[in-house]
């Protein structure tokens, strides 16, 4: 594991499992964390001070996430980011879905839906104003999820896991990651949670479709 990668004990905020997964989370997902980078469990006993148990099972979870990868008599390690082509296929194949999603989400969103993307966009916010290098994973999980918001109220459930096993979201935050990239991501966010809340699908669609163009055109120079 690099050394620049190294982690803080784990400390008794939260429940022991969760913590590791958040830690790991944040490691894997950093752009200082090379993609083929080992993932040495020994070496996070060390370094976080718990037992094998939480971090082989936080390394369970990361791998049913597509975040590592094992590999018989070697290991966890960080998989391979996609390459030019295929991270432009994803966003072609994002343009296809997610616009038509927003929009069904702005005619049938209910008050508790609307609640929660609020909440997931103000977490965003506000780990995008401590902008620390230790919120990567953080900021990306958030995105995933209010990205996977809208596919569910949508409620076209083959579209929602299409979306949820590219990790999309992951990759792009291992690719590059600066607090202006989250401040740009919020507030496309805004424009497509208001247009939601508003109950203009076309417009939802457009800000949908806005987004996720910014979003390929922001990464482009690093695929």
């Amino acid at each position: 594991m690099a050394k620049h990668a190294k982690l803080r004990q784990v400390g008794k905020s939260k429940p022991l499992a969760d913590q590791v997964y958040d830690r790991l989370l944040n490691l894997i997902t950093s752009p200082e964390m090379p993609a083929g980078s080992r993932l040495s469990v020994d070496a996070l006993v060390r370094e976080l001070n718990v037992s094998q148990t939480p971090i082989r099972q936080a390394l369970v979870k990361l791998q049913t996430q597509g975040l590592v990868v094992r590999e018989v008599n070697v290991g966890y390690s960080t998989p391979p980011l996609p390459d030019a082509s295929e991270m432009a296929e994803i966003f072609d194949f994002r343009l296809m879905i997610e616009p038509l999603a927003a929009a069904r989400a702005a005619e049938v969103a209910t008050k508790q839906e609307l609640e929660i993307m609020e909440k997931l966009l103000l977490d965003m916010e506000l780990i995008s104003e401590r902008g620390s290098l230790g919120n990567y994973g953080k900021f990306a999980q958030k995105d995933d999820k209010f990205h996977n918001q809208i596919l569910s109220i949508s409620g076209n459930r083959i579209a929602k896991n299409a979306i949820q096993r590219l990790t999309v979201h992951n990759h792009l935050f291992r690719l590059h990651f600066h607090k202006s990239v989250a401040d740009q991501a919020n507030e496309e966010h805004r424009e497509i949670l208001q247009a939601i809340k508003n109950r203009r699908p076309s417009a939802a669609k457009k800000a949908m479709q806005s987004h996720i163009v910014a979003s390929r055109n922001r990464l482009e120079p690093h695929f």
